[in-house]
């Protein structure tokens, strides 16, 4: 007799692609959407971007991590940026 705790009594396989859970549901006359392969190309790596993306990284594990212990530098950090960015909108 299989008890509460048995795991022999149940299938813990994870369901496979003809699982009941989600079935197929196809339209009559839907086309089916493209790949999105090719819509970001990440092999054209820019130093630009990258310096840009690498800075809001820090900024935020120092958000993160130290938000509250650096409390002033990071309200600096955050007018400075809501600032930058509000000229930047304005010009």
């Amino acid at each position: 007799m299989a008890g509460v705790g048995d795991r022999s009594a149940h299938n813990m396989a994870a369901p496979g692609p003809s699982s009941t859970l989600a079935p197929a549901v196809t339209v009559a006359g839907a086309v089916p959407l493209p790949r999105c392969d090719g819509i970001v190309d990440f092999s054209d790596y820019s130093l630009p971007l990258l310096g840009v993306s690498l800075v809001g990284l820090v900024i935020g594990l120092i958000y993160a991590f130290f938000g509250y212990r650096f409390f002033k530098s990071v309200l600096f950090l955050t007018g400075l940026l809501f600032g930058a960015g509000v000229i930047y909108l304005v010009c």
